[in-house]
């Protein structure tokens, strides 16, 4: 008799998902559970619903909350403790650091990483009037916001991406900056008035990118889902997650970083700013695929040389 493959074993089981409640994290939850099941059309799943520190808390700004794992730490949890097979993730809400047992199965083809603007009052960033308030729960938006338009301001922003989206349409604040992925992930994305360009705002490491967590010694697991992987996107957000880890940084610091792997050769623009925008350390640099490592490290003592830590230092 022929011995059982890691896949036709899993076969014989539901595949536990873990998810947040939010429309977006259940929305691109399920486009991931989709993508499972057109790979594997005799697995089962079944949807596990968690609330993490971030979303009990809608009212506090994020950099004040503290710790790390804000929208993952449940889930992880979950994980370990054997409840659920895999916790799906915006990739840059899962710190750097992740449990020695858990490992980052499946990293999908990453959309659109930039940041959207949200306005009625204005077309763009460049045309919104002096005074006008923009909100944001980011720091590192505020922060390249403030070095762009200092005329303007800047408001903290939290709930749900319905609430923030009112916020603007309704004319309470002139304008809020969202990622882009989550209005195309919700099919809002023509509610978007301005696709910020990275060389005006750099995004989130890993923005735009979708996470799959696992179990690390859950084989079976693995390899049922790994067809979902994108080389590319992994590639990409896995030198941007290098250099975060390399500086010290956690998800709610002002560091924004963004690398393209195109063939053999790669870049990596990554940004460290104060939150007054009077600093900000904005660096490019090119390299090979191969040498994705010390293109990271490369950059972050770059950064560093112009004084990056001076700013971190207030974060860590």
């Amino acid at each position: 008799m022929g011995q059982i493959s890691p896949v036709a074993t899993l076969m014989q089981k539901v595949l536990r998902v873990g998810t947040r409640k939010s429309l977006l994290a259940t929305t691109q939850t399920q486009w991931a559970v989709d993508q499972i099941l057109a790979l594997q059309p005799d697995l089962q799943a079944q949807t596990h619903y968690l609330t993490t520190q971030g979303d009990r808390d809608q009212s506090t700004a994020l950099s004040k909350i503290g710790g790390v794992g804000l929208f993952t730490k449940e889930l992880d949890n979950a994980l370990l403790e054997d409840r659920i097979d895999i916790g799906v993730h915006s990739l840059k809400d899962l710190p750097t650091d992740i449990h020695k047992d858990l490992v980052i199965a499946v990293t999908p083809e990453r959309v659109d990483p930039r940041d959207a603007m949200i306005s009625t009052k204005a077309a763009s960033l460049a045309t919104l009037p002096p005074g006008a308030t923009v909100g944001t729960s980011s720091l590192r938006r505020a922060a390249q916001l403030a070095a762009l338009r200092g005329d303007v301001k800047v408001v903290d922003l939290r709930g749900n991406l319905d609430t923030r989206m009112n916020k603007a349409q309704s004319g309470a604040l002139d304008a809020i900056i969202v990622a882009c992925a989550g209005l195309i992930r919700l099919g809002r994305e023509k509610e978007i008035t301005e696709r910020i360009e990275p060389k005006h705002m750099l995004p989130a490491v890993g923005q735009g990118a979708l996470a799959v967590v696992t179990r690390k010694a859950d084989g079976a697991t693995r390899a049922a889902i790994e067809g979902l992987d994108h080389a590319p996107t992994r590639a990409a957000v896995t030198v941007e997650r290098r250099l975060l880890a390399t500086l010290g940084g956690g998800c709610q610091i002002p560091i924004g970083a963004h690398a393209q792997i195109v063939g053999e050769r790669s870049v990596l623009h990554a940004v460290v700013a104060s939150t007054d925008g009077a600093l900000v350390i904005r660096k490019s640099l090119e390299g090979t695929a191969a040498g994705l490592d010390e293109l990271a490290d490369q950059m972050a003592q770059m950064l560093r040389a112009d004084g990056a830590d001076d700013i971190l230092k207030a974060y860590n």
